[in-house]
């Protein structure tokens, strides 16, 4: 064959030297030494971790058998034959209720001789030190396709394997092995005639009967092997159930007899499809056929490819590929492995041998999706080797030119588009952050994908223009590239006091949206010979002109003790103040706070401490802040006259809050987060409070809900003022009775004594009574002690309880005080009739 096994010479060689073959009349027994037992153990246990690839094994090893019969046939036409035994085609046949899977070929097969030659070695590719190797784990044992050893793969499923055999004007024959310590080679007189080919039938193993059902076989065959060049057929059954019932009344009979049916079977062509990039490029395929091929190897994409290029490559290397460019992310988003692999699909002679490749293309053309087919790969060899070899590498350059290609013409279509959308935008928006990974990694191809960057700018805020446009658009005094972090659409940062003083120059500032653009802006240094200028950090800060220079010298030495007073007032949370040139073009913002040189924003400082913390590693990265102070500015030149002028430890307790809530405020206003933001709100509120010019409220009452001393004399005065009504109603009732009772004695009104009802004159009856309620009711000194050392829990029940206590026990003496009042009134009544009568008698 043209692929043979990764071990055979190398085991046929032990064999000659430890093997003991017996021979019979019709049998012939081979027994292979402890190594050979060795080394097929190995291959079972050690080369192989997805058991389904064995089916593309024994696929790829039928497809090989059936070209070199097709060569074959070109010099000796003989050796095809003529009718169904000229047909070159594979049949798979599964079988549930034997538990068998079994492969038929009609390739060139073989005779006596070359089974035990093919399958009682395994192909030589490499020395026993390949093996001890592997079996010691200090070397990939994930063979690459994992070729070579694709017979014995057949193990992995089976615990039994039977190959019946013919080669044409030969005998058919029989290799029978259960994969342990020997096989048997024998004359098939009684099986099916063959004709040519090869039968391979494997006896699958009780936890592997899955291989036998259809459906799971169709997969495997349409996801390895559905682009050889050879017609798979696969066995079907047409019915579902092979019992029916035997009786015509079964609607009468609820349990009608059953019968066995004979099952009926069709062969269904499950490659039908061909292998579109097989196509020559340059005849006309339907972009349709495109479409379809790419949801086929991308279902995880809902909308339609945004762009693909189909090509041959010949120089160096023979390989053919098509590769597309998604139209969206995809549905579910990228998973976690992403990152790591490369979703090209690689195929060598039609046969899948990867989906996932990790490190083959550089990892930020992740998105990408598409196949890779040549012939010029090596297959017995670990996925690492593969990756080093030069074939290998050639492969991955040209890819990676391709993709960049297709990217930079959706970037010119764009400039011709019609739609309301620009298409590069589009693409950009979802794949835009590969692009940028890719300017921080892919050094040799950082130039063009640096002219795919788009930014908005201080003069481009809805729409983003390339670098190549802002240098375009550079003052010619300009020398930098000025960029600040932070997003326009979704924050202030058009309004930051960085921008104000560029602004006044004309220059053109981009923003950097993502944290990342940071980094790679740091990490291209340069674009076009021009460098790149955070406009946040601290050496943006310069004074250019000697005018400039002259005025910042007299800055320095009038300010020194504000930046001295601030440099000891905030310690270790900066690393230098100084005067701000730059912030002395405008007087409204009286200080920032910039990054000191070698630093970060405090964004991308964010995302470094995050990193840190996901990687569970600690922090090492630290912040280096530079406060800004504004010499034009009328609160630092207040604070600096209040600093020379403060009298006592009060101007200087102010002055430090001010100072302190004048560098969080700058925190905040240049995105950097606070330790403490409750003290800091604490402090806005004070200010707001002392410094506000609204009227004062009138003086209300202290809150009083959870004031229980307070509660308890508000309705002591409730009370107190109810006895008061209740009295004065008294004094009213009996100044009445006294009326009356002068008119009855035809005494006159004037002759009451209203004194005696004043206010501040008790009755003589309810004397102690109001003498009480003027003292008041409430709890002595001696019960506010107890109520001080009760638990405040229980304050609230307990004043109730003697409250009531109190109020029953007064309500009690009140009524018992009426009753005697009353009383007296009576005897009074009767005293004065009975002298009434003797006045009438004498």
């Amino acid at each position: 064959m043209k692929r043979l096994f990764l071990i055979v010479a190398m085991l046929g060689m032990v064999m000659s030297e430890g093997s003991e073959v017996k021979e019979s009349s019709d049998v012939t027994s081979i027994e292979f030494s402890a190594d050979i037992s060795r080394l097929m153990k190995l291959i079972v246990n050690s080369l192989y971790s997805n058991k389904e690839i064995f089916l593309r094994e024994l696929i790829s090893n039928c497809a090989d058998a059936l070209n070199k019969v097709k060569i074959e046939s070109q010099v000796n036409p003989e050796v095809l034959g003529e009718g169904d035994m000229a047909k070159l085609e594979i049949t798979v046949i599964p079988d549930e209720d034997e538990e068998t899977l079994t492969i038929i070929d009609t390739g060139i097969g073989m005779d006596k001789d070359e089974l035990i030659q093919n399958l009682g070695t395994v192909a030589h590719s490499g020395t026993f030190k390949f093996f001890e190797a592997v079996a010691n784990g200090t070397m990939d044992a994930d063979l690459i396709g994992q070729f070579g050893v694709g017979f014995y793969s057949s193990y992995l499923v089976a615990d039994k394997v039977v190959v019946t055999s013919k080669r044409h004007n030969s005998t058919q024959n029989i290799w029978t092995s259960t994969g342990t310590s020997s096989f048997t080679v024998e004359e098939d007189t009684k099986g099916e005639n063959l004709h040519r080919g090869t039968k391979v039938k494997l006896f699958l193993k009780e936890k592997e009967i899955q291989y036998a059902n259809t459906t799971r076989v169709r997969d495997i065959i349409m996801k390895y092997s559905q682009f050889i060049d050879f017609p798979i057929f696969l066995r079907v059954e047409q019915e579902d159930k092979n019992y029916r019932s035997a009786s015509d009344d079964d609607e009468d009979n609820p349990e009608p007899d059953l019968e066995y049916v004979e099952p009926v079977y069709e062969y269904e062509h499950v490659n039908l499809e061909p292998a579109i990039w097989l196509r020559d490029p340059n005849e006309e395929i339907a972009d349709g056929d495109y479409i379809a091929f790419f949801h086929t190897i991308a279902p995880e994409f809902a909308e339609d490819p945004r762009i693909w290029t189909h090509f041959h490559q010949t120089i160096d290397c023979d390989f053919k590929s098509i590769l597309f460019i998604p139209g969206s992310i995809p549905k579910l988003g990228f998973a976690a492995n992403d990152r790591r692999f490369t979703h090209i699909r690689l195929y060598i002679h039609r046969v899948l041998i990867t989906e996932q490749l990790e490190n083959f293309l550089p990892r930020y053309l992740n998105f990408v999706r598409g196949v890779v087919d040549s012939e010029d790969l090596p297959l017995n060899v670990s996925r690492e080797m593969l990756q080093e070899t030069k074939a290998m590498r050639m492969i991955a350059r040209k890819i990676v030119r391709k993709i960049i290609q297709m990217m930079n013409e959706i970037a010119e279509r764009s400039k011709d588009s019609e739609e309301d959308e620009d298409p590069y935008l589009t693409f950009y928006r979802d794949f835009g952050s590969q692009i940028k990974i890719g300017c921080i990694e892919d050094h040799d191809n950082r130039k063009k994908l640096a002219k795919l960057l788009r930014f908005n700018t201080t003069e481009h805020e809805e729409y983003p223009i390339s670098l190549d446009d802002y240098i375009a658009n550079m003052k010619p005094d300009q020398k930098y590239i000025y960029y600040i972090a932070g997003d326009p659409t979704v924050t202030t940062i058009t309004k930051s006091p960085f921008l104000i003083p560029l602004k006044k120059k004309g220059y053109e500032v981009l923003f950097f949206p993502e944290t990342i653009d940071e980094a790679m802006a740091k990490e291209m240094r340069t674009y076009d010979g021009r460098p790149f200028e955070s406009i946040t950090q601290s050496n943006s800060n310069k004074a250019e002109s000697d005018k400039e220079k002259q005025r910042l010298k007299e800055w320095k030495k009038e300010f020194r003790p504000l930046t001295n007073w601030f440099k000891k007032l905030l310690k270790s949370n900066v690393t230098r103040v100084e005067i701000s040139t730059r912030l002395a073009v405008d007087t409204t913002s009286p200080c920032v706070l910039s990054s000191a040189e070698g630093s970060v924003s405090p964004q991308l400082a964010e995302m470094i401490r995050a990193q840190e913390e996901r990687l569970n590693q600690k922090a090492q990265y630290e912040e280096k802040k530079v406060l800004e102070l504004n010499p034009r500015s009328d609160l630092i030149k207040r604070m600096n006259y209040a600093l020379q002028t403060a009298k006592d430890k009060r101007d200087q307790e102010k002055l430090e809050k001010l100072g302190r809530m004048m560098f969080e405020t700058a925190m905040l206003d240049n995105g950097y987060h606070i330790e403490d933001a409750t003290v800091y709100a604490d402090h806005v509120f004070e200010i707001m409070t002392k410094m506000t010019g609204l009227p004062h409220a009138p003086v209300m009452p202290d809150d009083f809900m959870f004031d229980f001393e307070k509660m308890r004399q508000q309705e002591e005065e409730e009370e107190l003022a109810a006895l008061r009504a209740e009295k004065a109603e008294k004094r009213r009732k009996l100044r009445e009775e006294k009326r009356r009772l002068a008119r009855e004695a035809g005494l006159s009104e004037d002759s009451i004594d209203e004194s005696e009802f004043a206010e501040d004159k008790p009755l003589d009856e309810q004397e102690e009574l109001f003498q009480e309620l003027e003292k008041g009711v409430g709890p002595t000194k001696a019960d506010e002690e107890y109520f001080k050392e009760l638990h405040v829990e229980d304050i609230d029940d307990k004043r109730d309880r003697e409250l009531a206590e109190r109020k029953a026990k007064r309500e009690k003496r009140r009524r018992q005080m009426e009753k005697d009042r009353k009383r007296k009134e009576e005897e009074a009544k009767r005293k004065r009739r009975g002298r009434g009568d003797d006045d009438d008698d004498d």
